[in-house]
């Protein structure tokens, strides 16, 4: 989930407002600066992402998933980061659980596609899935 969420993060944009100034690669940011941070570029960051465009999912299972967990802000970061985090964690661990347990699923459309812009993701049409029960 956490590198599903890396590769494709809920918010495209996190906006901020300096609250006292900051300095910057050697400038001043001063203090009611509006702020922008973007998951989707940081979370492409070779510095912080060793082979950022591959997935993978065993990515946070290793030694750097704890370093680089803190630059994970796709539900933002901080005191700001979203109060549901856990709960929609939750959610999508037992909703996929249920799901892998019970039916076999096949996309019928090919590989996802974003929908783009400055909302939060979901698939593009069509997006279909065939499932059917496993049996016992």
């Amino acid at each position: 989930m956490l590198e599903t969420e890396r590769l494709h993060p809920v918010a495209n944009l996190l906006v901020r407002e300096t609250v006292q100034p900051m300095e910057l690669d050697g400038c001043t940011v001063p203090t009611g600066t509006l702020v922008f941070a973007s998951p989707a570029v940081s979370h492409q960051l070779p510095s912080q992402w060793p082979r950022p465009e591959e997935y993978r999912p065993d990515r946070f299972a290793q030694d750097e998933g704890r370093l680089s967990r803190q630059a994970l802000i796709g539900f933002g970061g901080g005191t700001h980061r979203c109060i549901g985090l856990h709960f929609a964690y939750l959610e999508m661990k037992v909703v996929l659980a249920r799901l892998l347990t019970h039916f076999d699923m096949e996309l019928v459309d090919g590989p996802p596609q974003p929908v783009h812009g400055f909302r939060a993701k979901w698939p593009a049409s069509p997006c279909r899935v065939r499932y059917q029960r496993k049996k016992p």
